[in-house]
């Protein structure tokens, strides 16, 4: 136990002294969501932490209540912590491909996702790549449909939202999505197309409307 923690620490210094460039600059990609997110919960952790300070001043003359609030606030430190460890892990595995990690970069993730209640902490978008790597991919598509609804242009969470809805009908033969699901899809694909300029983008998204046709032709008759 000791040993994680001193691990998750370490990590988190890390994240604090290099790993900081390489999160913002994937958030500068996303300014209109994961900027607005990530600067919401640091104001959001700030508030919590003056909290926590607070009481323990107030209850200074009690020393049981202030080890109590201590204690609190060293669990809440160390879920903050964890969480932003974890997104800097998943972020990763998202740029590498989600498909493409090992087995045991997996088993760290969900060794940290599990090791305390960081799960308040995370976007739509990293619960939605917990998802993904769990196999529930349902969930992981209603998850990145949360993202693009906030984030129209994030064309990682339109990727892996239609790649988490084949993955669904492969694994249950009974899975159907349903018509708004996929309206949904079609709807961010034609939206995102109109301002895309990068060619790379626009490969993917050819490749994303095709593999929509591909699920309405497997679904249903005619096109949504």
């Amino acid at each position: 136990m000791i040993k994680t923690i001193i691990e998750i620490i370490g990590a988190v210094v890390l994240l604090v002294t290099s790993g900081f460039s390489t999160y913002y600059s994937y958030l500068s990609y996303h300014k209109s969501y994961e900027i607005d997110y990530f600067q919401l919960k640091l104001n959001e952790h700030s508030e919590i932490s003056n909290s926590y300070i607070k009481r323990m001043k107030l209850a200074k003359n009690d020393k049981e209540k202030t080890e109590r609030i201590k204690t609190e606030f060293d669990n809440f430190e160390q879920n903050w912590g964890s969480s932003k460890l974890l997104s800097l892990l998943l972020n990763n595995a998202r740029n590498f491909g989600l498909d493409k990690i090992s087995q045991p970069d997996k088993d760290h993730i969900f060794s940290i996702y599990n090791f305390i209640n960081c799960k308040l902490y995370l976007s739509n978008l990293e619960i939605a790549d917990i998802e993904y790597l769990s196999g529930n991919y349902q969930s992981a598509s209603t998850n990145y449909l949360l993202v693009l609804e906030k984030d129209p242009k994030n064309i990682t969470a339109l990727e892996y939202g239609l790649q988490a809805l084949n993955k669904a009908s492969e694994n249950d033969p009974n899975y159907k999505p349903s018509t708004k699901e996929l309206k949904q899809y079609k709807n961010f694909i034609n939206n995102f197309g109109k301002n895309i300029k990068n060619d790379m983008e626009k490969d993917k998204l050819i490749q994303r409307s095709n593999e929509l046709k591909n699920i309405e032709n497997k679904y249903f008759s005619k096109t949504l």
